[in-house]
């Protein structure tokens, strides 16, 4: 830690997740180890970035000081292999994965984050939608243009939308989360 600490150049601290733990240990190894940093790191411009396997931990690691949160390899494989299939996609997915602001920004276009969904919206019960297209577009216009939703986590499944979004209907609960793209 010290070595980082008097560093005057910007460094990059990356904790990954172990994947091979219990399903109710997931990420502790992260949890502990981003308490200890956040403990002993004096170096302001050190940047943090965190992988979590559970969503539902973003909630415990979302008041440090991190830069960046990563969501699970498996959201990072599937944008690969999007690129892959769509080459032209290309400048999107370097925004999207790019850590640094260009020169005039405000805040990171592409950011990738999840928020519950009683933190969203009021419920009384259940939010019902014909499709999920419905529920994108209409979150899209309702929140300005700002951020579009790209999947949710609903009983600690991770589900991305794909396929047809016009056929497929979309219930949301007050206990899932909804995972966010800002454009």
């Amino acid at each position: 830690m010290t070595t980082i600490n008097n560093n005057k150049k910007e460094s990059t601290i990356l904790l990954l997740s172990d994947e091979n733990q219990k399903m109710d240990e997931l990420d502790s190894n992260v949890i502990d180890t981003l308490i200890f940093i956040e403990s002993n790191l004096t170096n302001k411009s050190t940047n943090l970035i965190v992988e979590l396997l559970d969503p539902k931990n973003y909630t415990i690691i979302s008041n440090f000081n991190i830069r960046n949160t990563i969501i699970s390899n498996k959201i990072i494989s599937l944008l690969l292999s999007k690129l892959a299939l769509y080459p032209k996609t290309a400048p999107f997915y370097e925004d999207l994965l790019t850590m640094t602001l260009k020169e005039g920004d405000q805040r990171d276009s592409a950011q990738i984050f999840i928020k519950k969904a009683s933190d969203i919206f009021i419920f009384k019960d259940k939010l019902s939608f014909s499709s999920i297209k419905e529920f994108t577009v209409s979150f899209y216009y309702s929140n300005n243009k700002i951020s579009m939703p790209i999947g949710f986590v609903k009983n600690e499944k991770l589900q991305l939308f794909y396929g047809d979004l016009t056929k497929i209907s979309f219930t949301i609960e007050k206990d899932d989360y909804i995972i966010l793209i800002n454009l």
